[in-house]
């Protein structure tokens, strides 16, 4: 009898609570003694935060904590790039950048406390392009790092030999906007701390270690010192794997306070404080012999990540490289900058940086395709790697089913 389940309908685990109502997601545990907490936003997308006055907000009945950024440990976090704290301090470089935190007895206290916070802030010159955040003697969102988040450049073989002996050559630019990921669960953690200093966070997350290691890195504490338990998570598809302030903000509450503490976006919260997808605009020029097999590729990616470069470069990283090890291909030429704005964080998001050069990629062949008479899924069968072949790159293709899959997609 065969144990494989390939073929076959397997029944996602939570399905079964899920339609009865029963599961539980973040936002829906409760602790003993639990708090809510609500976070003040920045309205503006650059401006240096001259003083905070929280005396009115610590003082309205019912509040327990009101936190800023000169609250929260110095340390900085981030996936890679180290450039975030908990709360702003000092500059605000987004529309929506987490400045303050209040704890109350119920979510309406917490809100009410969020309107008797009073913030002044001298407003900074903003940037909302990469061309802009790109061109000479623009202001440093980071200093010294000339507006460049990550930059690549991939040559391999002769490109211009390739062009040389194409029968077909097509270029074109292709502009992809950012994306909100729309799960339909905003961001919910409940964190707790226990009397021997172990602090518990319970999290719509994509990744337990990943979500554990940040708080580890942004709360300055050890490692073994923290658990987190993924709660049923209604969606995620890649926003909610490590770069939410959601679950760090409530942690650092929840240590502060010896208490347990909920924090849940609203939708308007979440739009604001989610990573959307990596925009990106790609040019790209590629060459087809009489055969219809491809014999040049050059890409151009200029990508932008926001104020923070999070997992942003990983996905440009993929956009720039991983398509070029679907073919057999010998001439190919990547260069591929990432900019940082004054816009909202981007991220990791669905196919993480796939979607920014297939779109362009498929349009491309089948344009290609059309000038030499031929039929586009021919042009990508001949051209698709197969299972034993080393891809431009170096990769070892142990197994491949994209000629398969192409056929089946006709079929259907």
């Amino acid at each position: 009898m065969s144990t494989s389940t390939v073929g076959s309908a397997t029944p996602q685990v939570t399905a079964r609570e899920k339609v009865m109502g029963r599961a539980v997601y973040a936002g829906d545990i409760k602790q003993a003694g639990m708090l809510h907490a609500k976070v003040l936003r920045s309205p503006y997308p650059h401006a240096r935060i001259v003083h905070i006055d929280t005396a009115a907000a610590r003082a309205l009945r019912g509040v327990r904590l009101v936190l800023t950024g000169e609250d929260t440990p110095s340390r900085l976090w981030g996936t890679h790039r180290k450039e975030q704290r908990i709360l702003a301090a000092g500059v605000v470089r987004h529309v929506g950048e987490e400045v303050a935190a209040v704890v109350a007895v119920d979510e309406e206290t917490a809100r009410d406390a969020l309107d008797l916070i009073r913030v002044e802030y001298e407003e900074l010159p903003a940037i909302f392009s990469p061309d802009a955040a790109l061109a000479d003697g623009a202001a440093e969102l980071h200093p010294g790092t000339r507006n460049i988040a990550h930059e690549m450049h991939i040559e391999r073989g002769d490109v211009e030999a390739g062009f040389a002996r194409a029968a077909v050559v097509y270029e074109a630019t292709y502009d992809m906007h950012s994306q909100y990921p729309g799960y339909l669960e905003p961001m919910a953690t409940v964190a707790a701390q226990d009397g021997n200093g172990r602090l518990t966070v319970w999290a719509s997350t994509q990744s337990v270690f990943l979500a554990r290691a940040r708080l580890a890195e942004a709360l300055d504490r050890p490692v073994s010192t923290i658990r987190v338990i993924q709660a049923v998570t209604g969606g995620g598809f890649g926003a909610k794997i490590v770069e939410e302030s959601n679950s760090l903000i409530a942690a650092l509450l929840a240590t502060r306070l010896d208490r347990p503490v909920r924090l849940v976006n609203n939708r308007l919260e979440d739009f604001l404080g989610a990573r959307s997808s990596v925009p990106a605009r790609v040019w790209l020029k590629m060459g087809l012999d009489a055969q219809g097999m491809i014999v040049a590729k050059d890409v151009n990616i200029v990508a932008e990540c926001g104020a923070y470069a999070g997992l942003a470069g990983d996905v440009m990283h993929v956009s720039a490289m991983r398509s070029d090890n679907m073919h057999r291909l010998e001439n190919v030429r990547s260069n591929a900058v990432l900019a940082y704005t004054n816009n909202p964080p981007r991220g990791a998001f669905r196919g993480f940086g796939g979607q920014q050069m297939q779109f362009p990629l498929n349009s491309h062949l089948t344009m290609l395709a059309e000038m030499l008479g031929m039929d586009p899924i021919e042009v990508h069968k001949r051209n698709a790697i197969r299972s034993g072949d080393t891809s431009v790159h170096g990769w070892k293709i142990g197994s491949s089913g994209l000629v398969q899959c192409l056929e089946q997609a006709r079929e259907a």
